[in-house]
């Protein structure tokens, strides 16, 4: 791709030396951000503007370059440095947050793309000029356009982005993170790339309060978990059908192995097989990877609920999980509340999952679910636990639960029959070959055990 400015009110337009193949840097921090389609099919003039003039102020605040601008899409360039503590990817990767998390809370969707690499320049005359290559002084109104690997890329990763309002970086411009290499980030489903979510809190880790670092009394975002689990990423397949950039099972194991984690202890005692980790991950997407100082850390974003009754005696029960078949052909046990694991297409609509959770789990359809059940929105909690997990050995996991009571409306309902009602008696179903055993548990008497 090529990309020209004739330059313009967002920023300098000046392209350094450059030699006689056009490249004017080596290390090139190039950030490219592009409105999403969604956002193109109903944006207006008035949200454009507001937006570059955002980008304009934010741009010139950290000495950045605009090497491209129209109103839809941006090219920038960051400073080749900043403070000694501060790197050009610190600098554009905070950007690129605060362009996304100014957005974000406009209800604009943007993406942002951010690569290191080559960046070469090539001065173009107007249609209609005669110019030789390199005869930029001939024509008054050439412009200089810009291509190589920084800007490419940077595009590539900006439009490859499965949600609005997250930096897309390369493991280049992690790898090249100084002040804010402890700053979160979530492993994207292309190898070697990552996320930075707009609600991610960034710390300078020499000086807490210094430049460009978010501080302790921002509001909008500050103690917002739900928010920050609204833009998890899993380590999904590529939504293009035969495409290559998906993570194998090889590439799993050296990723884990290149953070620490030691593979050799999946598939022993209660751990699962790393295959099936993978799986879990990759294929399913149960959960997602952070990376946090270079350590990785499992986030799991599920839904407990607790679905009760009134026994004969009037007192409170509810259902759970007794114990679950496994793929080896043997019993676990399981003494646990309903749950809903979240997958990233549906983070922001819990309801939606618990619904469709419902009609493959307990077989009841969403007919008689409104028919029968019935949410206590006031019991809705929100919490967020970490804590080592026997079954992923190395690596720490942190659930975030929305946590709900369902209460059922009329117990004698002969809908409910299959489940046990209405004297609250065990039952087993069957989702796809694995057999679950459910009991109606007394509300309080109970053992949790991590999912």
């Amino acid at each position: 791709r090529t990309f020209s400015e004739k330059g313009g009110d967002m920023g300098p337009s000046g392209t350094g030396q450059q030699d006689a193949d056009g490249l004017i840097d080596t290390e090139a921090c190039c950030l490219a951000w592009v409105l999403s389609t969604r956002e193109s099919a109903r944006t207006t003039s008035e949200k454009l503007w507001q937006l570059n003039q955002h980008m304009a102020m934010c741009i010139k605040i950290v000495g950045a370059e605009v090497l491209a601008n129209e109103a839809w899409f941006g090219l920038v360039r960051g400073p080749k440095s900043a403070r000694s503590d501060m790197s050009a990817a610190d600098v554009m990767m905070r950007l690129g947050q605060l362009i996304c998390r100014w957005a974000s809370s406009h209800d604009i969707g943007v993406s942002v793309g951010l690569h290191f690499g080559e960046l070469h320049c090539l001065h173009l005359a107007a249609p209609g000029s005669n110019m030789s290559l390199g005869g930029v002084s001939a024509v008054s109104n050439a412009k200089a356009s810009y291509y190589g690997d920084a800007v490419s890329h940077a595009v590539t990763l900006a439009m490859g982005a499965d949600q609005e309002g997250r930096v897309h970086m390369s493991e280049a411009v992690k790898d090249k993170l100084n002040a804010f290499r402890m700053t979160r980030l979530t492993v994207a489903p292309m190898s070697a790339s990552y996320y930075l979510d707009a609600t991610t809190k960034v710390r300078n880790l020499y000086d807490k309060g210094a430049y460009l670092t978010d501080m302790p009394s921002e509001r909008g975002w500050e103690n917002q978990g739900e928010q920050e689990m609204s833009m998890a990423l899993n380590l999904e397949l590529s939504q293009t059908p035969g495409a290559k950039n998906v993570m194998s099972l090889v590439e799993f194991r050296e990723f884990l192995t290149t953070h620490g984690v030691d593979c050799d202890k999946f598939g022993k005692g209660l751990a699962k097989t790393l295959e099936d980790f993978y799986d879990a991950v990759v294929k399913k997407k149960k959960s997602h990877l952070d990376v946090v100082g270079g350590m990785i850390q499992r986030v799991v974003c599920l839904v407990r609920i607790s679905l009760r009754i009134r026994d004969g005696e009037n007192k409170l029960r509810e259902l759970r999980i007794a114990t679950q078949g496994t793929a080896a052909g043997g019993t676990r046990s399981r003494n646990q509340q309903f749950a809903v694991v979240l997958s990233s297409s549906n983070l922001d609509n819990w309801p939606e999952a618990v619904e469709k959770c419902f009609a493959e789990k307990l077989q009841l359809n969403a007919k008689v679910q409104k028919m029968c059940f019935q949410a206590d929105m006031d019991s809705y909690s929100y919490k967020e636990q970490t804590s080592a997990s026997e079954t992923i050995p190395g690596i720490m996991t942190t659930y975030r639960s929305h946590n709900i009571v369902i209460n059922i409306r009329d117990k004698h309902r002969k809908e409910l029959k299959s489940i046990g009602l209405p004297t609250g008696s065990d039952f087993t179903l069957t989702t796809g070959k694995v057999a679950e055993q459910w009991t109606w548990a007394q509300v309080g008497d109970s053992k949790e055990e991590e999912l």
